[in-house]
């Protein structure tokens, strides 16, 4: 058997685990984290991009408060990330501004 065929192999399974399967598995613990950690008060935006406050956390779902007396019910998988606090705050003075320039 040739020694290059078994090197070549061996160098495209090494290839393909550290480009695609090993960031994956990050990707997924992240997200696992992110989802473990949401609790009732943090800003966040979905993955669709709906951005609000977290009003409460059940075992699968969030329910996100949008706007006074609108709460969205969403899947927690479906939080894309966690914004800083103060981010929604700030957002209706940068809205304007951008509509004045």
């Amino acid at each position: 058997m040739d020694w290059s065929l078994i090197i070549f192999l061996v160098a495209m399974i090494a290839i393909f685990y550290f480009l695609i399967f090993r960031p994956q598995s990050k990707r997924r613990k992240e997200q696992q984290a992110l989802m473990a950690s949401l609790s009732a008060g943090d800003e966040v935006v979905s993955i669709g991009g709906i951005m609000g406050e977290i009003a409460s956390v059940e075992d699968d779902w969030v329910f996100v408060k949008v706007a006074d007396k609108v709460e969205l019910r969403i899947q927690k998988g479906s939080i894309g990330a966690t914004l800083p606090k103060g981010t929604l705050s700030g957002l209706p003075a940068q809205i304007e501004s951008n509509k004045k320039g």
